[in-house]
């Protein structure tokens, strides 16, 4: 039986990936944005799109990413890693969780001030686990595109990578819009990670796209 052609999208949310599935859609690709798709062995579900974007949240308390073995057993794959700055991307994460407590339900052990130094210790600690796997799966693979929006051509590299039409707008990073302004609440929510950065990450890993180093070996798992 022929394997299908998919993009997969496997980084994180908060990474333009809303931008990525707009510019799947606009070459007339059946694209899902829905984190839920991490968790489908459904081969039925997969044959009703080509490409699969939004990114990992932690929808459960077990660690849960997907199933690369399974994808490119039964797909012809390939698989774009969108990521940003690891400031930039605390920040859109932490505002975000103003709106929507979905960053916390795999989280067990955040006090009511769900902005507290656990809840975003697991995020690092998520994004670090996922990229050491991927750098590791794909060491010596060609089907992966590792790409920081922090790059101004990060579209046309995707383009470039999938065979695209490149007619959707430049992404404009939405951190960028807010992180001046002089809002109370945005601004106590900056402080928060100013802080968490100061007390647990390497200076030089502040605006790291990568796997990232930790203060007095405070790895936590």
């Amino acid at each position: 039986m022929k394997k299908e052609k998919k993009i997969f999208s496997i980084g994180f949310n908060k990474c333009a990936t809303t931008t990525l599935n707009k510019l799947f859609q606009n070459n007339e690709l059946t694209s899902i944005h829905d984190p839920n798709w991490f968790y489908s062995k459904d081969l039925k579900f997969y044959k009703n799109y080509q490409c699969f974007t939004d990114g990992f949240e932690r929808l459960t308390p077990i660690l849960k990413f997907p199933d690369l073995h399974f994808l490119e057993r039964n797909f012809i794959c390939k698989f774009i890693v969108l990521t940003r700055g690891l400031r930039s991307w605390l920040i859109s994460r932490i505002r975000h969780l103003e709106i929507e407590h979905i960053y916390l339900n795999g989280i067990t052990n955040y006090s009511e001030n769900r902005f507290d130094d656990s809840v975003i210790l697991t995020w690092v600690n998520d994004r670090n686990y996922w990229y050491t796997y991927i750098n590791n799966y794909f060491r010596n693979k060609s089907n992966i595109k590792i790409v920081s929006i922090d790059n101004k051509n990060w579209i046309n590299d995707i383009c470039s990578f999938c065979k695209l039409k490149n007619n959707e707008k430049e992404h404009r990073n939405k951190t960028d819009n807010y992180i001046d302004k002089s809002n109370d609440n945005t601004n106590k929510l900056i402080k928060i990670i100013d802080l968490f950065l100061e007390k647990y990450i390497n200076e030089k890993d502040y605006n790291s796209c990568g796997i990232i180093s930790f203060k007095q070996n405070k790895f936590l798992i």
